[in-house]
């Protein structure tokens, strides 16, 4: 169906930044802020965020490191949230062909990474973890109260 969440301001899909870990490869520093207002007279399908993060291999190729999303907190204030990330495993020639060629299997259609209808989504795909996107939400709600989403 159609969302009735309707965006009034900022953009809801780009890409934010990159970060060099100076050969860790453990943590990267992405202090990009995103600023997006949303409109709705009913919440249904709250929002979601959903992130890919990719790295870059030594030959300057970007690699798929890993699909994640969550909810949009419901309250107002300041929240800390972990997005877990996975990839998918793929088959036994996709693994293969990825340790020869650096690559690593994808989703022809990442949308599915936040569904969470009955049947839909990653349920059913073999996925591998790889790691954790730490986000931090500033939430501002107004109105809400108006519609009975908020008491």
């Amino acid at each position: 169906g159609v969302s009735p969440w309707q965006l009034l301001g900022g953009s809801v899909e780009g890409c934010t930044q990159v970060d060099a870990t100076g050969g860790s490869g453990v943590d990267a520093v992405w202090d990009h802020p995103i600023d997006v207002h949303l409109g709705v007279s009913t919440p249904v399908g709250w929002p979601r965020l959903r992130v890919e993060v990719w790295s870059r291999d030594a030959g300057g190729t970007n690699v798929l490191a890993g699909y994640g999303f969550c909810n949009v907190p419901s309250s107002p204030g300041a929240h800390s949230v972990d997005i877990v990330t996975w990839v998918p495993s793929g088959s036994l020639n996709e693994r293969l062909s990825g340790f020869f060629l650096g690559t690593k299997p994808q989703l022809e259609d990442p949308g599915i990474v936040s569904n969470t209808a009955p049947g839909e989504g990653r349920f059913g795909l073999k996925c591998e973890s790889s790691g954790i996107v730490y986000v931090h939400f500033e939430v501002l709600l107004t109105n809400m109260q108006r519609f009975g989403v908020l008491t």
